[in-house]
């Protein structure tokens, strides 16, 4: 049913027009209209309204003078209503004033015809308003369900990273802030004993369900190798992850991250296409940006294929792992104020953290960033 909203208080006018719907059936099915044409009638503008409400035409044909609110007036009170604003609004009038045509389409017109108008033109605009509107509704209904997946993908991210406390032996904090689309970042540690951890953080390419969606699959599969199957050799969980993993990953996807074996004294580790390790000590700056080829499109099949490294640490060691999405955002956050931030006179994680988040604050347009930004930063905790 198309649902046409009349508003005019000219009986013969209204009378022409019912005409037009009801009896010119060549010119309807000509232009393809596919259901029949429901009529509804007022005759002001607080009526039209009421009755727009109440029925959600498809398209409202209006005359510009009328008793009351004018044309004009009743257009931009349309726009202004939820519900209403996206409606199409056709003026049907016998006012031939540029000015007053300038006004409607000002004030959210979608069309203005003049009278008498010809019964084709009428029906083709009605029809060509009418698809554009339906058009518009489908697209916002899809992004509302798309809007919704992709909340529940941010969400399940998040739960999923670790929780912001001290572990037996180490302490640790981290930012993540989702992009609009989400993403494909993850970070995590995963106790191994009491003198070592499993640390790894990494990114999916891509943005939308399908990266979170892979970015949550690599996280189980790497804890089913390093919890359920306890393996410790680094060599061996990334071969073991990879070739889990690469079946999942269509053309063009790939994931790049960083993954180690953090001890009291060292660090060993392995950077797959990531962004650069940073060591700070005594608030001085030490980074590793040596990469082995990005996973998950197999091209890491033996153990001769990656190159580990090794990285002796202290008490006062901090080590900070990020996703790009923390230095790509805006162009006035650079690694460099990274690193000037990092190197303040901060003692903990948590200290560190806080001053992350607002430098990102300061520089981030609202509401979120184009890509999933993670930052991961974490210490060896001194016994007491």
């Amino acid at each position: 049913m198309i649902k046409i909203l009349i508003i005019d208080d000219n009986q013969d006018h209204v009378y022409f027009l019912k005409q037009i719907f009801t009896e010119k059936r060549n010119i309807i099915k000509k232009l393809k209209f596919d259901e029949p044409f429901k009529i509804y009638k007022a005759s002001t503008g607080i009526e039209g309204i009421k009755m727009a409400q109440l029925h959600e035409p498809d398209v409202v044909i209006l005359e510009q003078k009328l008793k009351g609110m004018s044309g004009l007036e009743i257009c931009k009170a349309f726009k202004a209503l939820k519900g209403l604003e996206k409606i199409p609004i056709i003026f049907h009038t016998a006012i031939q004033d540029p000015e007053q045509k300038e006004k409607a389409f000002q004030m959210g017109a979608s069309d203005y015809l003049e009278k008498p108008v010809q019964p084709y033109e009428l029906l083709m605009k009605i029809k060509r308003h009418i698809e554009l509107y339906h058009l518009q509704l489908e697209l916002q209904r899809t992004f509302e369900i798309h809007e919704k997946d992709l909340n529940l993908a941010r969400n399940l991210q998040k739960r999923l990273l670790p929780t912001p406390a001290q572990y037996k032996n180490i302490k640790f904090d981290y930012l993540y802030i989702p992009s609009h689309s989400t993403s494909g970042d993850m970070a995590g540690i995963i106790p191994l004993s009491d003198n070592e951890n499993f640390v790894y953080i990494y990114d999916i390419s891509g943005h939308g369900l399908t990266s979170s969606l892979l970015s949550i699959i690599v996280k189980e599969e790497l804890e089913k190798i390093v919890v359920e199957k306890k393996e410790k050799n680094l060599k061996k969980v990334i071969l073991a992850l990879e070739k889990s993993v690469t079946n999942y990953f269509g053309d063009d996807m790939y994931f790049t991250g960083i993954f180690a074996i953090l001890s009291k004294e060292k660090i060993q580790y392995a950077n797959f296409a990531h962004r650069e390790i940073i060591f700070i000590t005594n608030n001085e700056i030490t980074t590793d940006e040596f990469t082995n080829f990005p996973l998950g499109i197999g091209l890491v099949t033996s153990p001769e294929q990656i190159t580990l490294k090794e990285q002796k640490i202290t008490p006062d060691t901090k080590i900070a792992l990020y996703t790009d999405g923390l230095v790509e955002f805006s162009e006035k956050f650079t690694t460099e104020k990274l690193y000037k931030i990092i190197t303040q006179n901060l003692k903990t994680p948590e200290q560190i953290i806080p001053e992350i988040e607002n430098a990102i604050k300061t520089n981030l347009t609202p509401p979120r960033p184009p890509d999933d930004i993670t930052f991961l930063i974490l210490s060896w905790k001194q016994s007491s």
